[in-house]
């Protein structure tokens, strides 16, 4: 059997972990049924969740196309064609994520607090968010 061995850094050298030595370790042999029951509703609520946000995803892709909406927002952007692209995309990236800001809040901060996998505040979560969201923004204004 293969010895698996975590590596912990330290300022001044690097010493393998005794607590794992093997995979035998890591082994669940009695696997609480409770913690089971809730790690597998909270799956389920997760697929849905996200199921939810495809499909969110979907309906306003298909709102863009068969309504007309993209080409009145394309009239209304007065720039060159390249940075009327960029600003097109921004505009529809902020609203696809003002759309589904609720769930987001809902699937990433809430969820995992009711089954105590995130000990996070709101602060810390919203800081961690908007630079995520941000960093969208970033990649628009390079590619263009």
């Amino acid at each position: 059997m293969k010895e698996l061995k975590l590596l912990h850094f330290t300022q001044d050298k690097l010493r393998i972990s005794p607590r794992v030595n093997s995979v035998k370790n890591l082994e669940v042999k009695n696997p609480d049924p409770v913690r089971q029951q809730e790690a597998r509703e909270y799956s389920k609520l997760s697929r849905c969740l996200l199921f939810l946000e495809l499909g969110i995803g979907a309906i306003l892709l298909l709102v863009l196309l068969f309504t007309g909406v993209s080409a009145r927002l394309v009239g209304f952007l007065p720039f060159a064609s390249l940075w009327s692209a960029a600003l097109y995309l921004l505009i529809l990236v902020s609203g696809y994520g003002i759309i589904v800001a609720s769930l987001g809040y809902y699937q990433d901060f809430v969820l995992p607090h009711r089954y105590g996998l995130l000990s996070q505040n709101v602060t810390g979560w919203l800081s961690l968010a908007s630079s995520g969201f941000s960093c969208v923004y970033v990649d628009i204004a390079a590619t263009s």
